[in-house]
Protein backbone atom coordinates (compact mmCIF):
# COMPACT_ATOMS: atom_id res chain seq x y z
CA UNK A 1 0.00 0.00 0.00
CA UNK A 2 2.87 2.24 0.95
CA UNK A 3 4.37 1.45 -2.94
CA UNK A 4 1.09 2.87 -4.46
CA UNK A 5 0.27 5.88 -1.63
CA UNK A 6 3.54 7.28 -1.18
CA UNK A 7 4.75 7.63 -4.89
CA UNK A 8 4.90 11.87 -3.86
CA UNK A 9 7.41 14.00 -5.55
CA UNK A 10 9.70 11.10 -6.80
CA UNK A 11 6.71 9.11 -8.66
CA UNK A 12 5.43 5.78 -8.77
CA UNK A 13 7.57 4.71 -11.18
CA UNK A 14 10.62 5.93 -9.45
CA UNK A 15 9.04 4.65 -5.94
CA UNK A 16 7.99 0.70 -7.17
CA UNK A 17 11.80 -0.23 -6.73
CA UNK A 18 12.16 0.28 -3.53
CA UNK A 19 8.81 0.11 -2.43
CA UNK A 20 9.03 -3.92 -3.49
CA UNK A 21 12.32 -4.35 -1.92
CA UNK A 22 10.31 -3.35 1.00
CA UNK A 23 7.16 -5.51 0.73
CA UNK A 24 9.50 -8.55 -0.03
CA UNK A 25 11.19 -7.62 3.73
CA UNK A 26 8.35 -6.96 5.72
CA UNK A 27 5.86 -8.94 4.28
CA UNK A 28 7.15 -12.38 2.62
CA UNK A 29 10.26 -12.48 4.94
CA UNK A 30 9.30 -12.95 8.22
CA UNK A 31 6.72 -15.87 6.73
CA UNK A 32 9.64 -17.77 5.03
CA UNK A 33 11.78 -16.96 8.52
CA UNK A 34 9.20 -18.54 10.22
CA UNK A 35 8.82 -21.71 8.22
CA UNK A 36 12.60 -22.54 8.66
CA UNK A 37 12.42 -21.85 12.06
CA UNK A 38 9.49 -24.41 12.46
CA UNK A 39 10.60 -26.57 9.50
CA UNK A 40 14.01 -27.43 11.92
CA UNK A 41 15.24 -24.78 14.92
CA UNK A 42 18.69 -26.31 14.12
CA UNK A 43 18.95 -23.99 10.58
CA UNK A 44 18.18 -20.84 12.25
CA UNK A 45 21.13 -21.93 15.18
CA UNK A 46 23.67 -22.78 12.27
CA UNK A 47 22.84 -19.30 10.56
CA UNK A 48 23.43 -17.28 13.29
CA UNK A 49 26.33 -19.41 14.23
CA UNK A 50 27.62 -19.14 10.80
CA UNK A 51 26.97 -15.18 10.97
CA UNK A 52 28.81 -14.83 14.26
CA UNK A 53 31.96 -16.08 12.80
CA UNK A 54 31.76 -13.96 9.72
CA UNK A 55 31.20 -11.40 11.67
CA UNK A 56 34.41 -12.10 13.88
CA UNK A 57 36.36 -11.87 10.68
CA UNK A 58 35.31 -8.53 9.76
CA UNK A 59 35.65 -7.59 13.44
CA UNK A 60 39.38 -8.86 13.58
CA UNK A 61 39.63 -6.68 10.24
CA UNK A 62 38.51 -3.42 12.23
CA UNK A 63 41.20 -4.40 14.73
CA UNK A 64 43.81 -4.65 12.15
CA UNK A 65 42.41 -1.25 10.55
CA UNK A 66 43.12 0.55 13.95
CA UNK A 67 47.04 -0.61 13.65
CA UNK A 68 47.65 0.73 10.17
CA UNK A 69 46.27 -2.79 7.98
CA UNK A 70 43.79 -2.47 4.94
CA UNK A 71 42.67 -5.80 4.60
CA UNK A 72 40.83 -6.13 1.02
CA UNK A 73 41.73 -2.80 0.53
CA UNK A 74 39.61 -1.39 3.36
CA UNK A 75 41.00 1.13 5.77
CA UNK A 76 40.40 3.17 8.63
CA UNK A 77 39.27 6.70 8.38
CA UNK A 78 39.00 9.57 10.93
CA UNK A 79 39.55 6.89 13.64
CA UNK A 80 37.21 4.78 12.59
CA UNK A 81 37.49 0.83 11.36
CA UNK A 82 34.77 -0.15 8.97
CA UNK A 83 36.00 -3.63 9.08
CA UNK A 84 34.55 -5.67 5.65
CA UNK A 85 31.26 -3.68 6.52
CA UNK A 86 31.86 -0.98 4.37
CA UNK A 87 31.12 1.17 7.09
CA UNK A 88 31.84 1.66 10.80
CA UNK A 89 27.82 1.95 12.04
CA UNK A 90 27.39 -1.41 9.60
CA UNK A 91 30.07 -3.04 11.17
CA UNK A 92 29.31 -1.75 14.72
CA UNK A 93 25.88 -3.31 15.20
CA UNK A 94 26.55 -6.13 13.00
CA UNK A 95 29.07 -6.56 15.74
CA UNK A 96 26.60 -5.71 18.45
CA UNK A 97 24.52 -8.63 17.32
CA UNK A 98 27.34 -10.88 17.46
CA UNK A 99 27.88 -9.99 20.60
CA UNK A 100 24.51 -10.83 21.78
CA UNK A 101 24.76 -14.06 20.36
CA UNK A 102 27.92 -14.54 22.07
CA UNK A 103 26.58 -13.97 25.65
CA UNK A 104 23.29 -15.99 24.78
CA UNK A 105 25.47 -18.99 24.11
CA UNK A 106 27.61 -18.71 27.21
CA UNK A 107 24.78 -18.21 29.23
CA UNK A 108 22.75 -21.28 27.72
CA UNK A 109 26.15 -23.13 27.23
CA UNK A 110 25.27 -23.76 23.23
CA UNK A 111 28.91 -23.65 22.44
CA UNK A 112 32.33 -24.40 23.61
CA UNK A 113 32.60 -21.36 26.24
CA UNK A 114 36.37 -20.36 25.59
CA UNK A 115 35.38 -20.23 21.77
CA UNK A 116 32.14 -18.09 22.84
CA UNK A 117 34.71 -15.31 24.95
CA UNK A 118 37.03 -15.54 22.41
CA UNK A 119 34.67 -14.51 19.70
CA UNK A 120 33.10 -11.88 22.23
CA UNK A 121 36.33 -10.38 22.82
CA UNK A 122 36.68 -9.77 19.17
CA UNK A 123 33.55 -8.64 18.56
CA UNK A 124 33.51 -5.89 21.73
CA UNK A 125 37.21 -4.86 20.24
CA UNK A 126 35.69 -4.26 16.92
CA UNK A 127 32.85 -2.17 17.91
CA UNK A 128 35.11 -0.03 19.84
CA UNK A 129 36.89 0.29 17.07
CA UNK A 130 34.28 1.54 14.88
CA UNK A 131 33.57 4.57 16.81
CA UNK A 132 29.67 3.98 16.65
CA UNK A 133 28.27 5.70 19.22
CA UNK A 134 24.77 4.69 18.20
CA UNK A 135 25.71 0.76 18.15
CA UNK A 136 27.70 1.15 21.50
CA UNK A 137 23.83 2.44 22.71
CA UNK A 138 22.27 0.32 20.99
CA UNK A 139 24.86 -3.14 22.18
CA UNK A 140 24.09 -1.48 26.08
CA UNK A 141 20.24 -1.56 25.49
CA UNK A 142 20.26 -5.06 24.22
CA UNK A 143 22.66 -6.92 26.50
CA UNK A 144 20.53 -5.43 29.43
CA UNK A 145 17.82 -6.93 28.05
CA UNK A 146 19.23 -10.34 27.61
CA UNK A 147 20.99 -10.49 30.71
CA UNK A 148 17.67 -9.69 32.75
CA UNK A 149 15.41 -11.79 30.71
CA UNK A 150 18.47 -14.43 31.51
CA UNK A 151 17.09 -14.24 35.07
CA UNK A 152 20.40 -12.23 35.55
CA UNK A 153 19.73 -9.75 39.00
CA UNK A 154 20.63 -6.50 38.89
CA UNK A 155 23.98 -6.53 41.02
CA UNK A 156 25.49 -9.33 38.69
CA UNK A 157 24.30 -7.15 35.62
CA UNK A 158 26.62 -4.67 37.12
CA UNK A 159 29.40 -6.53 37.50
CA UNK A 160 29.61 -8.02 33.93
CA UNK A 161 28.86 -4.25 33.29
CA UNK A 162 32.29 -3.50 35.18
CA UNK A 163 33.94 -6.18 32.91
CA UNK A 164 33.10 -5.13 30.08
CA UNK A 165 34.01 -1.73 30.80
CA UNK A 166 37.13 -2.73 32.18
CA UNK A 167 38.27 -4.34 29.29
CA UNK A 168 37.61 -1.40 26.93
CA UNK A 169 39.32 0.59 28.89
CA UNK A 170 42.39 -1.62 28.58
CA UNK A 171 41.98 -1.73 24.85
CA UNK A 172 42.18 1.66 24.27
CA UNK A 173 44.96 1.99 26.91
CA UNK A 174 46.91 0.43 24.39
CA UNK A 175 49.47 2.86 23.29
CA UNK A 176 49.28 1.92 19.77
CA UNK A 177 45.26 1.62 20.02
CA UNK A 178 45.26 5.17 21.96
CA UNK A 179 47.51 6.37 18.72
CA UNK A 180 45.15 4.86 16.21
CA UNK A 181 41.86 4.79 17.48
CA UNK A 182 39.37 7.46 18.13
CA UNK A 183 38.35 7.59 21.94
CA UNK A 184 34.22 7.05 22.47
CA UNK A 185 34.40 10.15 24.81
CA UNK A 186 36.62 11.92 22.54
CA UNK A 187 33.82 10.51 19.56
CA UNK A 188 31.21 12.41 22.16
CA UNK A 189 32.56 15.45 22.29
CA UNK A 190 32.97 15.59 18.27
CA UNK A 191 29.28 14.11 18.01
CA UNK A 192 27.66 16.70 19.88
CA UNK A 193 29.82 19.98 18.30
CA UNK A 194 32.16 20.36 21.54
CA UNK A 195 35.16 20.03 19.19
CA UNK A 196 36.62 21.98 15.46
CA UNK A 197 35.25 18.65 13.93
CA UNK A 198 31.70 19.15 12.11
CA UNK A 199 28.95 17.79 14.68
CA UNK A 200 26.85 15.10 13.37
CA UNK A 201 23.92 15.45 16.16
CA UNK A 202 23.32 18.77 14.53
CA UNK A 203 23.30 17.30 10.86
CA UNK A 204 21.18 14.86 12.34
CA UNK A 205 18.68 17.49 14.12
CA UNK A 206 18.95 19.21 10.66
CA UNK A 207 17.53 16.28 8.95
CA UNK A 208 14.78 15.66 11.42
CA UNK A 209 13.62 19.27 11.23
CA UNK A 210 13.47 18.94 7.61
CA UNK A 211 11.84 15.56 7.61
CA UNK A 212 9.25 17.10 10.03
CA UNK A 213 8.75 20.00 7.73
CA UNK A 214 8.39 17.81 4.97
CA UNK A 215 5.70 15.55 6.77
CA UNK A 216 3.60 18.85 7.55
CA UNK A 217 3.34 19.79 3.98
CA UNK A 218 2.40 16.40 3.00
CA UNK A 219 1.66 14.15 5.47
CA UNK A 220 -0.55 11.56 3.49
CA UNK A 221 1.65 10.38 0.38
CA UNK A 222 5.39 11.49 1.31
CA UNK A 223 8.18 12.14 -0.90
CA UNK A 224 8.51 9.23 -1.95
CA UNK A 225 10.92 5.86 -1.80
CA UNK A 226 13.29 6.16 -4.21
CA UNK A 227 16.93 6.85 -3.33
CA UNK A 228 16.43 10.23 -4.69
CA UNK A 229 14.40 11.25 -2.18
CA UNK A 230 16.16 9.99 1.07
CA UNK A 231 18.07 13.35 1.05
CA UNK A 232 16.15 15.47 3.33
CA UNK A 233 18.89 18.19 3.48
CA UNK A 234 21.22 19.75 0.70
CA UNK A 235 24.21 18.01 2.11
CA UNK A 236 22.88 14.76 0.53
CA UNK A 237 22.16 13.60 4.02
CA UNK A 238 19.16 10.96 4.76
CA UNK A 239 17.35 11.17 8.41
CA UNK A 240 18.84 9.41 11.03
CA UNK A 241 15.58 8.03 11.90
CA UNK A 242 13.60 5.18 10.66
CA UNK A 243 9.86 5.85 11.99
CA UNK A 244 10.73 9.54 10.91
CA UNK A 245 12.21 8.30 7.51
CA UNK A 246 9.53 6.76 7.31
CA UNK A 247 6.50 8.77 7.70
CA UNK A 248 8.60 11.52 5.18
CA UNK A 249 9.41 9.54 2.77
CA UNK A 250 6.62 6.73 2.35
CA UNK A 251 3.54 8.56 3.91
CA UNK A 252 1.32 7.53 6.40
CA UNK A 253 0.40 4.56 5.39
CA UNK A 254 4.61 3.60 5.86
CA UNK A 255 4.76 5.57 9.15
CA UNK A 256 2.11 3.40 10.33
CA UNK A 257 3.90 0.33 9.13
CA UNK A 258 6.92 1.09 11.05
CA UNK A 259 5.22 2.03 14.39
CA UNK A 260 3.22 -0.85 14.58
CA UNK A 261 6.36 -3.34 13.84
CA UNK A 262 8.05 -1.00 16.78
CA UNK A 263 5.48 -1.08 18.99
CA UNK A 264 5.26 -4.46 18.87
CA UNK A 265 9.35 -5.29 18.88
CA UNK A 266 8.77 -2.99 22.45
CA UNK A 267 5.80 -5.26 23.63
CA UNK A 268 7.63 -8.35 22.95
CA UNK A 269 10.57 -6.84 24.85
CA UNK A 270 8.59 -6.03 28.19
CA UNK A 271 7.50 -8.99 28.13
CA UNK A 272 10.81 -10.82 27.36
CA UNK A 273 11.98 -8.66 30.38
CA UNK A 274 8.56 -9.25 32.99
CA UNK A 275 8.67 -12.96 32.03
CA UNK A 276 12.21 -13.80 32.14
CA UNK A 277 12.11 -15.41 28.44
CA UNK A 278 12.85 -14.95 24.96
CA UNK A 279 15.76 -13.14 25.93
CA UNK A 280 18.47 -13.27 22.61
CA UNK A 281 14.73 -12.79 20.24
CA UNK A 282 14.09 -9.49 22.36
CA UNK A 283 17.65 -8.26 23.01
CA UNK A 284 18.58 -8.66 19.46
CA UNK A 285 15.23 -6.89 18.44
CA UNK A 286 15.30 -3.97 20.93
CA UNK A 287 19.25 -3.52 20.18
CA UNK A 288 18.22 -3.14 16.54
CA UNK A 289 15.07 -0.86 16.64
CA UNK A 290 17.27 1.22 18.82
CA UNK A 291 19.79 1.73 16.43
CA UNK A 292 17.18 2.18 13.85
CA UNK A 293 16.14 5.43 15.88
CA UNK A 294 19.07 6.85 15.17
CA UNK A 295 20.65 6.14 12.11
CA UNK A 296 19.78 5.90 8.04
CA UNK A 297 18.00 2.49 8.50
CA UNK A 298 15.63 2.18 6.19
CA UNK A 299 15.36 -0.47 2.95
CA UNK A 300 18.55 -2.38 3.84
CA UNK A 301 18.06 -6.32 4.35
CA UNK A 302 21.25 -6.28 6.68
CA UNK A 303 19.67 -4.30 9.26
CA UNK A 304 16.09 -5.91 8.40
CA UNK A 305 16.65 -9.54 8.68
CA UNK A 306 18.23 -9.84 12.22
CA UNK A 307 15.08 -8.10 13.64
CA UNK A 308 13.01 -10.61 11.26
CA UNK A 309 15.26 -13.67 12.35
CA UNK A 310 14.67 -12.69 15.87
CA UNK A 311 10.46 -12.30 15.42
CA UNK A 312 10.54 -15.50 13.67
CA UNK A 313 12.24 -17.66 16.30
CA UNK A 314 9.78 -16.40 19.14
CA UNK A 315 7.53 -19.28 20.24
CA UNK A 316 4.15 -19.14 19.57
CA UNK A 317 1.44 -18.84 22.71
CA UNK A 318 -0.43 -21.86 23.09
CA UNK A 319 -4.18 -21.73 23.52
CA UNK A 320 -6.71 -23.42 25.06
CA UNK A 321 -8.81 -24.78 22.39
CA UNK A 322 -10.73 -27.69 24.39
CA UNK A 323 -14.09 -27.68 23.19
CA UNK A 324 -13.48 -25.80 20.02
CA UNK A 325 -13.89 -26.88 16.63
Amino acid sequence: MATITSSGEAGLGETVYVGLQLAILLGVAPFTLRGIYTADQRLMRWAAGAFVVGQSVSGLAGIAQVFGASPLGEAAANGRSPGLAGHPNVLGVMAVIAILVCVASIIRGYANRAFCFALLAVNVAGLLATGSLSSMSAGAFGVLVLLYAAGYRVLRIAFVAAIVVGFAIWFLGIPEVALALRNPLDRFYQVTGQTEAISTLDIRAQTYDAAIAGIARDPLLGKGLSAESAASISSGTVVHNVLLRAWYQGGLVFGLAIGLIIAAALLVTVQAIVRRQNGLAASVMIAMLSFGMTSAFFEQAYYWLPVLAAWASLPRRTRDRAGST
